[in-house]
């Protein structure tokens, strides 16, 4: 039995060429406006276990996706509101992100309304270049995403996920802001019965 989740394995997928928002998030609930406590001290990381930094992306908290755009904040999914985050990290130039966001877009509703916040985050255009925010709000806009989308043309993500293991997925205790565990392309496993594991656990 594979334990992918606990040891933060690799999935099957596509490879790369290339080594304040505005609203309430539409398809997930509860609210995930900033919360006023603190966000949990370092030593920060990104392997299973660890506290993830407090990143910041450009993007959106919901449509409509228009430059200027605004600041999403993994703070802002920090404390009681949420149970989980579920970082959704893609690239335009991915086939296998769009089916991979199609699923995730499918499922926000119904776990938004359990705790679980989702959060789309782009790497790279269709060059396999880094996103720029006018790409990032064609690729909402197009793929219907009405969940809090962000850019990374930074790769703040990538000590995480590199930018050829996309589509990945990332899950967060909104409690604590560890890393529970991640999925990425090398493994065609979906992330969802990871999710529900942890779910039953908190409740």
């Amino acid at each position: 039995m594979r334990h992918a989740w606990l040891l933060g394995i690799v999935f099957l997928g596509c490879s790369s060429s290339s080594s304040s928002g505005t609203g309430t998030p539409a398809a997930t609930a509860p609210d995930a406006a900033p919360t006023s406590a603190a966000y949990p001290a370092g030593p920060y990381g990104v392997e299973v276990g660890d506290t993830i930094a407090n990143l910041s992306f450009a993007g959106w908290s919901a449509p409509p996706y228009a430059a200027p755009g605004g600041t999403l904040s993994l703070a802002d999914f920090y404390g009681p509101k949420w149970k989980l985050v579920v970082v959704n990290v893609c690239s335009v130039w991915c086939g296998p992100c769009k089916a991979a966001y199609a699923a995730f877009k499918e499922k926000a509703t119904d776990y938004g309304a359990k705790g679980v916040a989702m959060v789309t985050i782009l790497y790279e255009n269709s060059d396999a270049k880094p996103i720029s925010l006018d790409e990032g709000a064609k690729y909402g806009t197009d793929n219907g995403i009405a969940i809090p989308l962000g850019i990374d043309p930074g790769y703040q993500l990538s000590n995480g996920v590199r930018p050829a293991e996309v589509p990945a997925y990332i899950v967060l205790s909104a409690h604590d802001m560890r890393v529970l565990g991640t999925t990425k392309s090398a493994d065609d496993a979906p992330p969802w019965a990871f999710v529900d594991q942890k779910l039953s656990e908190i409740q």
